[in-house]
């Protein structure tokens, strides 16, 4: 059985940066039907998701194929130097879900995941994903009534999932990452809490553990430190009237002045503004770079 659904092209001539959906499907390939994409000659550039629902696929570059079982995506770029399609030697039907997405947006979230993860993508068999894309694809070859903006929504939260069951999988490969986490949530509010001391007491080198630390988590164990103590500043502004300088101490700083120059720095405001009105705190809280905390 084969379902196949087309979008509205004409949707991505707006020039809104959205995420663009101009094609979907639900298919389910046998044996008998033939199967195979070579991605050197597609001319439709767009942002192509695929995942495999059960059966077997493949994806092939640079003369390395990849078996797509249960679980296993491709997230790549089209046209583009790769192959997939249906395994000549595969027995059980195919059955998958895709998107292909356009603009912008969608390129600038397919090179992070590139950067981090390469084009295959393994979600598990189990994964949040499936149900989502299921439920998007399907919801649009009955004609539901989703404009484009609950499109972009929609497929940026998709996206956003696959980042963090991705994350997660990371980390949980890696025991030198949780007892870092795990160290940092223990004992992260203690000025004595820097890089190096996690390392040390992990024994391991400053290196290797800020390496492993960023493939996983995506950001430094420095940055995150830093994080974890900002977020309880904020609570403790919030829900005590305490002195800066007490506030600082409990939560890794080495006294107010300090916390007043990062937190400027990181939130956009002072503490005592904060405290004031915490609603003026910046949006741009999190994604902007942040300084290593605690010093070496």
């Amino acid at each position: 059985m084969k379902t196949l659904r087309s979008f509205d092209e004409a949707w991505a001539r707006t020039g809104e940066h959205l995420l663009w959906v101009i094609g979907s499907g639900h298919e389910t390939i046998t044996r008998d039907e033939g199967y195979y994409y070579d991605c050197r000659k597609r001319f439709d550039a767009h942002i192509g998701i695929q995942l495999t629902l059960s059966g077997e696929g493949f994806y092939e570059r640079g003369g390395k194929v990849t078996s797509l079982t249960r679980g296993m995506a491709f997230f790549d770029r089209l046209p583009g130097d790769f192959r997939y399609g249906y395994p000549a030697t595969a027995r059980a039907p195919y059955e998958h879900v895709w998107l292909d997405l356009t603009g912008d947006m969608a390129l600038s979230l397919w090179q992070q995941v590139q950067l981090h993860n390469g084009p295959v993508l393994d979600l598990g068999p189990d994964n949040p994903v499936a149900p989502v894309m299921l439920s998007l694809v399907h919801q649009h070859a009955l004609q539901m009534p989703l404009d484009r903006y609950q499109v972009s929504t929609r497929v940026y939260e998709l996206i956003m999932l696959i980042f963090s069951v991705l994350s997660r999988s990371r980390m949980s490969t890696s025991p030198l990452v949780q007892r870092a986490l795990e160290r940092i949530h223990e004992r992260g509010l203690d000025v004595a809490c820097t890089v190096s001391s996690l390392a040390a007491a992990l024994q391991c080198t400053r290196e290797h553990l800020a390496r492993s630390f960023s493939q996983a988590t995506g950001v430094s164990p420095g940055e995150y430190l830093l994080q974890h103590r900002l977020r309880r500043v904020q609570l403790e502004l919030r829900e005590t009237s305490d002195g800066l300088d007490g506030i600082a101490r409990r939560c890794g700083f080495s006294g107010a002045n300090y916390l007043c120059r990062v937190f400027r720095e990181q939130i956009g405001i002072t503490p005592t503004v904060y405290r004031a009105k915490p609603w003026l705190i910046r949006p741009t809280l999190g994604t902007a770079p942040l300084r290593s905390a605690g010093g070496t």
